[in-house]
């Protein structure tokens, strides 16, 4: 009886993969399969992988043997990005062989899974799931969920949702094997994007990330962009719900995304979250020409200039990798510059990772691994810095924090949870109001805590 089986899941990689994982978790509910951690003994695990880098694709299968290891008789799933990029690159022997897994999965076979394990269960033979992901026509996959707040047992209470409005990517940058692995761009239907944002909202989930492989390109039914998809979204919550107490956040975005009339419209829509993540790469225009990124340098400085025009000190956030091939001192020092030039309020730093299949792959000029890890440092420094001067901008605002966990730090417990800024801020217990749990909304002015990346509120509260 499947009703006493186990299944346990495990996500690796980006936010994407988290909200197709929690679909996975919810379709084998409605299988009747009990869920559970991943760390305890299950009859199935499946790990969605991911593939962006090498020590992606090593810790997939690090994953995968991990699952065996805990239940030698259990059916174990490799499933998404690491599955499409590995089987073309090494074989699908070598690859049920590296993993010890029972079943591979492309990302155009997720839906299936249930299935595909049912169908192992029966014949106890490996399948492979794999079908061309860059076929022409490849639509948007149904991926609405309903399992709301706990899924199982011992997991936490999840206050902030990620919901999947786009698939794929056109972009081919020199480095990535994303289009690869997930296929050309494709988008959800706008009116199923709101429906399952209300039905979160129903559900008392605070804050919508609105995520994707490439959501800048996000193309609804009537040619509606992704501002326009926003905006949409922000009126039918405001209609609902009313507009406080209710956050719609952006994830990932193109440098050269942002048109004036666009941010104007969304600046007086209160639910959006100040914070913009700009996958930038690099600034330095000679080595986003290498990249194949469709921007320059000044495009970047632009939309940073309409952002901070309508928006209160947005909090703008980047992707940087460091040594990619052919990448000078001066290239690097130009990317240093044009970093503090914006001054990002948070920088996330990457060495170059070789992905074989790349154009970057075999291009000329590989930066010396130690050379990479030293470029790595230095922008770390830089914007460990830049951190420190945004943090220190948001002494004394009035923010919104949204709970979401109690922990303890230096012997003292708190609450903690993100602003609208995504800075991580902190409530003391002994502190908050008898009725702040995670799930609620709070707001206060801001000061400065122990440690260089933490704020506090600690009196004047209001629970929205």
């Amino acid at each position: 009886m499947k009703e006493n089986r186990r299944a346990a899941f495990l996500s690796l990689g980006c936010k994407v993969n988290e909200y197709e994982t929690e679909r996975l978790r919810e379709s084998f509910l409605a299988a009747g399969y009990e869920i559970v951690l991943f760390s305890e003994q299950a009859d199935v695990y499946v790990v969605n992988t991911c593939t962006v880098t090498a020590e992606a694709d090593r810790k997939s299968r690090q994953m995968l043997r991990r699952a065996k290891k805990l239940n030698p008789d259990a059916v174990t799933v490799c499933a998404g990005c690491f599955s499409e990029s590995a089987v073309k690159k090494l074989g699908e022997d070598l690859v049920f062989s590296e993993t010890g897994a029972d079943i591979i999965a492309g990302n155009a076979t997720k839906s299936d899974i249930v299935a595909l394990v049912e169908k192992y269960l029966t014949t106890r033979e490996r399948i492979l799931s794999l079908p061309d992901i860059n076929e022409k026509g490849l639509s948007y996959e149904k991926t609405d969920i309903s399992t709301k707040g706990k899924a199982f047992e011992g997991d936490e209470e999840r206050v902030r949702a990620f919901l999947k409005i786009q698939d794929g990517c056109d972009r081919f940058c020199s480095y990535c094997l994303i289009p690869y692995a997930r296929g050309r761009s494709r988008s959800r239907d706008t009116g199923a994007i709101i429906s399952e944002a209300k039905d979160f909202i129903i559900n008392k989930k605070r804050e919508i990330v609105l995520t994707g492989i490439n959501i800048s390109s996000y193309r609804g039914p009537s040619g509606e962009g992704l501002f326009d998809l926003t905006a949409s979204l922000c009126d039918e919550l405001t209609g609902l719900f009313g507009n406080e107490g209710i956050r719609i956040r952006l994830s990932s975005l193109e440098p050269n995304s942002f048109k004036e009339e666009d941010i104007k419209r969304l600046s007086g829509k209160g639910q959006i979250c100040p914070h913009f993540h700009l996958s930038l790469q690099s600034g330095s225009d000679s080595v986003l020409k290498r990249m194949n990124r469709h921007y320059t340098t000044q495009e970047v400085l632009t939309s940073v200039k309409i952002l901070r025009e309508y928006f209160d000190d947005p909090a703008i956030t980047a992707d940087i990798i460091a040594g990619f091939p052919g990448e000078t001192e001066k290239e690097f020092e130009e990317t240093l510059l044009f970093a503090e030039k914006v001054g990002f309020a948070k920088i996330h730093v990457f060495p170059f990772s070789k992905r074989e299949g790349t154009k970057a792959f075999s291009m000329e000029g590989q930066v010396k691994k130690s050379e990479k890890l030293f470029r790595t440092g230095r922008l770390i420094e830089l914007q460990d810095a830049l951190r420190e001067e945004y943090i220190s901008r948001n002494i004394g605002r009035e923010s919104t924090v949204l709970i979401e966990e109690k922990e303890v730090s230096g012997g003292t417990a708190f609450f903690s949870g993100y602003t609208e800024r995504y800075i991580r801020t902190y409530i003391p217990l002994e502190k908050a109001p008898d009725d702040i749990s995670p799930g609620c909304m709070v707001k206060g002015v801001t000061k400065r805590g122990e440690g260089n990346d933490r704020l506090i509120i600690d009196s004047d509260f209001i629970i929205l």
